[in-house]
């Protein structure tokens, strides 16, 4: 995906990644790599200078992009070693969940919501980012599922009726 400047709508270069905060779920930014003359640069863009994400992602302008390293905040995110994107994922029980292959945020709040797991070629239950218990450099640790109670067959409206009725000696 293409990585374009608001004003001008000149190309910067090529989405490449995301970073994402695995304690928050916050995203803090975007790599870009930006192609050079003899190499290509991986270059950052923070959250707060993206402008839209569609067919395109649009930042402020080519100033926003800098080395993720510059940014001293960062520093523990992009040296923890805990990714969220392609990390194995464990309910608290043990249960083996999957990979993570894809993700889904809120593009106004850039918050992580949905965790989307794969295990081998299929797809498998969604699960949502307020289930993250924790995030380590192994694993990613969720809640258990809760399965639904089944509902008792007997109608509500009957159910009260019988409440309503008086007791009958016996």
């Amino acid at each position: 995906m293409e990585v374009v400047e608001e004003p001008t709508q000149d190309v910067l270069g090529t989405l490449s990644g995301i970073l994402i905060n695995p304690d928050s779920g916050a995203i803090e930014g975007i790599f870009v790599t930006v192609p050079g003359f003899s190499t290509n640069a991986q270059l950052f863009c923070i959250a707060h200078d993206i402008l839209s994400m569609g067919t395109v992602v649009s930042v402020r302008t080519s100033e926003t992009l800098c080395d993720p390293m510059e940014i001293i905040r960062l520093e523990p995110i992009l040296t923890g070693h805990r990714p969220v994107l392609g990390q194995h994922i464990v309910s608290e029980s043990g249960e083996r969940m999957g990979t993570c292959r894809d993700i889904q945020f809120e593009t106004e709040s850039m918050q992580l919501q949905w965790l989307f797991p794969k295990k081998w070629w299929r797809w498998l239950t969604s699960i949502p980012a307020h289930s993250i218990v924790e995030v380590t450099s192994d694993v990613i640790t969720v809640r258990d599922r809760i399965l639904p109670v089944e509902e008792s067959s007997t109608d509500v409206s009957t159910a009260l009726e019988k409440l309503q009725e008086p007791l009958r000696p016996s």
